[in-house]
Formats: structure tokens, sequence, C-alpha cells
């Protein structure tokens, strides 16, 4: 017997998405007004979700998530950058190595920018 021949499948190779854990397969469909329509998709799109993602989420009492403006997610770039060089340091003073003049300014602006956080 060939090496992919199975009696199984015949040879064939198994292809294609793998199963879901949880299949969804009720579906629920909701009568409203017009007015409500248009409140349900709006508060959806502000979450960025479809309509249908976020009634289940309201209805199982999931969290929504959270929609950053453009500032925040600069914020938080420049926070993984810091982090990086944050985890760069600890390693240089770990090894034994001094820190130069940038490590020590990034120290710093890490440590002010996480107490400008918990103010």
């Amino acid at each position: 017997m060939e090496k992919n021949e199975n009696p199984e499948n015949s040879g064939r190779k198994k292809g294609g998405r793998p199963a879901k854990e949880v299949k969804k397969e009720k579906t629920i469909s909701v009568h409203c007004s017009y007015g409500d329509y248009l409140t349900i998709k709006a508060r959806a799109e502000e979450v960025g979700l479809k309509i249908s993602q976020f009634l289940l989420r309201v209805g199982m009492d999931k969290p929504l998530p959270t929609i950053r403006t453009p500032e925040q997610i600069q914020e938080l770039r420049e926070l993984r950058g810091m982090a990086t060089n944050l985890n760069q340091i600890a390693k240089s003073v770990n090894a034994g190595e001094t820190l130069n003049e940038v490590a020590l300014d990034d120290y710093q602006k890490i440590s002010q920018y996480i107490k400008k956080l918990y103010k």
C-alpha cells in the first residue's frame, strides 16, 4: 500500500479548514422597529462588531471590546517600543553591563510614562 493510501479515505488527503470546537448551529431572529435596528446597528459599529456578534455578547453578558482613539493607539505603539527597550535594559543589567546614556534616557521615559498612567 502506498504511503498516502488509506482504505478509509481512498488515498485522499484531508484538506480545508479544521472543525470548530463549538459549532454555532442555531439562528435567532429578532423583530424590532426600524429605529431600534438603527440604534443597535450604530452601537455595534461603535465597538467594531457585526450586529449578530454585538447582540450575542450583550445577551451573554460578555464584555464589549473597547474602541481606542488614534491617540491611544499611538500611545500603545510607543509603550510597546518602550517595553522592548526595557527588556534590552534588563538583559544588559542582568549580564553585568553598565547602562549607556541612551538606555538611561529610555528608562527615565518609561518611568515617567508609567507614573503618568497611574495618576
